[in-house]
């Protein structure tokens, strides 16, 4: 069986999890035990997609040996690091806020394993375990799996709990400031905030690759949405030019008239097309 089995990296990030559970949240192993379970559901979500996804590819065995030919004894596996970029780029629903969490994770853990420092235990579980929860459901979904498959009943309904008013908490935050960006530009005089607005529309247009027009939720004026390029499918020929098409996914969105600004969280894609030489 290989080592990025996606089935056995979800056995053994269960396994962590149940010891993590085994525990008191304010104790610090408490959140190792978490923090190591999820870097393995990470990397078997990853290897759901395909196991080489894992492999070191600074030495082509290690790649050679996610694709079934065992050249190499001790295969060596790409940096959790690694693990989340490529997952934000491929798994729908993970997105930079999961990348950002994964990593935050990782660091705690790196100064709990690596230093003198005890890490998690100058960090309250409470501050991260709902997005912890949050991304565990994402990872698991992916995986055909639930947040009870890996927590157990009575675990796995409280954490269910918890998602749903984390992801309430999100949503108010979001109107919340919705609302008070559409306040404050209500509340400017008529000839300025067409003045914003013209001048956002100007701003607005002939944009570069990666980059699209769309209403802000507050102000209505144009703003400008940002992403980030996935992957270039191959070149066709139409109406005698050779033509690529880029797909983005969307990162971030700025108001060019009242300054709201937004990261995006869920997973939007974007497709440009562009002459294949230029």
């Amino acid at each position: 069986m290989s080592i990025w089995d996606p089935e056995a990296l979800w056995l053994k990030a269960k396994v962590f999890i149940d010891r993590a559970n085994a525990l008191e949240h304010g104790d610090p192993d408490f959140g190792l035990w978490s923090a190591l379970s999820l870097e393995l559901l990470a990397r078997g979500a990853l290897s759901k997609i395909h196991p080489a996804l894992n492999a070191d590819p600074r030495d082509e065995r290690n790649l050679f040996y996610a694709l079934g030919f065992p050249l190499v004894e001790h295969p060596r596996s790409i940096p959790a690091h690694s693990v989340y970029p490529r997952l934000e780029k491929l798994l729908p629903g993970f997105g930079k806020p999961q990348r950002d969490f994964c990593d935050y994770m990782g660091l705690l853990r790196n100064a709990e394993l690596h230093t003198g420092d005890v890490a998690f235990a100058r960090v309250n579980a409470g501050a991260w375990l709902p997005r912890f929860y949050a991304v565990c459901k994402v990872l698991c979904q992916h995986m055909g799996k639930s947040l009870t498959d890996l927590l157990g009943d009575q675990v796995g309904a409280s954490a269910e709990q918890i998602v749903a008013a984390f992801a309430n908490a999100q949503e108010k935050a979001v109107k919340d400031k919705v609302s008070a960006h559409k306040e404050a530009f209500d509340a400017r005089p008529a000839d300025e905030r067409a003045r914003l607005s013209a001048e956002a529309e100007r701003q607005a247009v002939r944009l570069p690759l990666g980059t699209l027009k769309k209403p802000c939720p507050a102000c209505g004026s144009s703003g400008i949405l940002r992403g980030q390029l996935i992957k270039e499918l191959e070149a066709v020929y139409e109406e005698g030019e050779l033509l690529i098409d880029q797909e983005y996914l969307a990162t971030d969105f700025r108001c060019l008239a009242c300054g709201f600004a937004s990261r995006h969280g869920r997973r939007g894609w974007a497709r440009w097309r562009r002459p294949a030489l230029h």
